[in-house]
């Protein structure tokens, strides 16, 4: 199961992590993001067994999603999975991360 919830990153010190309490991968972001696991106050991305991953080129941070990628919905400033291969890049015009 590849379900990805809607969210966004800031620039700074967030990071992705893994929660140890289940396979679902999560963006610690604080308010930065869409939704919220009502089991914590962790906020989410549930890629299923994708993992998200620090670019060691880079301090950009990304979402290692197989061919999912993340795109930028033109509705609104939200972020989603799409299919695809790219991966999440810094908009130099703001400090959200982009596709």
């Amino acid at each position: 199961m590849n379900k990805v919830i809607c969210f966004y990153v800031d620039v700074g010190s967030d990071v992705c992590c893994q929660d140890e309490q289940s396979d679902l991968f999560y963006v610690d972001v604080g308010s930065d993001v869409c939704c919220q696991d009502e089991q914590s106050d962790l906020f989410y991305v549930d890629v299923g067994s994708d993992v998200c991953c620090q670019d060691e080129q880079s301090d950009l941070f990304y979402i290692d999603v197989g061919s999912d990628v993340c795109c930028q919905d033109e509705g609104n400033d939200l972020f989603y999975v799409d299919v695809g291969s790219d991966v999440c890049c810094q908009d130099e015009q703001s400090d959200l991360f982009l596709c």
